[in-house]
């Protein structure tokens, strides 16, 4: 279904398709690797759902453009790490516009919903979104803004009891914020074995060593690629502790289990059995 309004990206009146938030091809390989073939979310783990959060927000022109960029990532990026082969990534200025577009896409609609008038970085996350903006849509490279960094997760053997879920949440899970304290502020996504942060205000890009986006392009190697922020650390550590914290109701437990008992096969060699078997277990 789509709808008339201002495309977000290009300013023309079109039709609006329900873009993703975050990339469609996400939400589906969890959903495909799953043992019961549905996403739960932090906030509310007990009302499953089938897709991820959409909203109407780009035209089909602007949303196609954005397609490009999903489509070399999870080429080029994404399957690959899944695979667990790969070590060396080389890449060129697709990476830079994929991640600039998450991290636009996150703005924009926190913004749209006054989620930032409180913070003392408003003006700067507008300042960003514009520059943001002009550059996705005219390649008018972000002066001011153009610090992106991205970073890879796996999964994690022997993870310490007080960080049980810790492989649900870096394998499974998908987290994508704008957050600002009274020191900083940055943009922050995490899907599936990969971590993406851009610099609005105060984050210091010596706590990325060899993580940095190039805009141009260049390589990473996975041995070397640290975030070391403490701001991303210390949020990352507060969504581990939400996760201890969270409980799946008695009802959504026996759907779930029914769900796996009705095929055994499928639950032994889908990713999320993986990742709960090691949370749950020491090895």
């Amino acid at each position: 279904m789509k709808v008339e309004g201002i495309c977000k990206l290009c300013n023309i009146n079109k039709k609006l398709e329900e873009s993703h938030i975050t990339p469609k091809f996400i939400s589906r390989w969890i959903k495909k690797t799953s043992a019961t073939g549905r996403l739960r979310g932090l906030g509310n783990p007990n009302i499953p759902f089938q897709d991820g959060k959409k909203q109407y927000l780009l035209c089909s022109d602007c949303e196609d453009k954005f397609s490009k960029y999903e489509t070399w990532f999870a080429n080029n990026f994404f399957h690959p790490s899944i695979s667990g082969v790969k070590i060396t990534y080389e890449y060129n200025e697709m990476l830079f516009k994929f991640v600039a577009s998450l991290f636009w896409r996150s703005l924009v609609v926190n913004i749209d919903r006054k989620v930032y008038d409180e913070s003392s970085f408003k003006q700067q996350m507008i300042n960003c979104e514009i520059e943001l903006r002009q550059f996705l849509n005219k390649e008018i490279f972000p002066t001011d803004f153009n610090e992106m960094y991205i970073g890879m997760t796996s999964f994690i053997v022997n993870a310490p009891k007080e960080i049980r879920g810790a492989n649900f949440f870096f394998t499974r899970m998908i987290d994508t914020q704008v957050l600002f304290t009274d020191k900083v502020s940055y943009f922050y996504c995490l899907i599936p074995y990969f971590i993406f942060v851009g610099n609005i205000a105060g984050i210091e890009s010596n706590n990325f060593p060899n993580s940095k986006v190039n805009p141009i392009g260049g390589k990473f190697l996975t041995t070397q690629m640290t975030l070391k922020d403490p701001n991303v650390s210390s949020f990352i550590t507060k969504r581990l502790l939400d996760i201890e914290n969270t409980n799946i109701s008695d009802a959504q437990n026996k759907i779930i289990e029914d769900m796996i008992l009705s095929n055994i096969e499928k639950y032994s060699n889908s990713q999320s059995f993986i990742a709960h078997f090691l949370d749950n277990t020491s090895l």
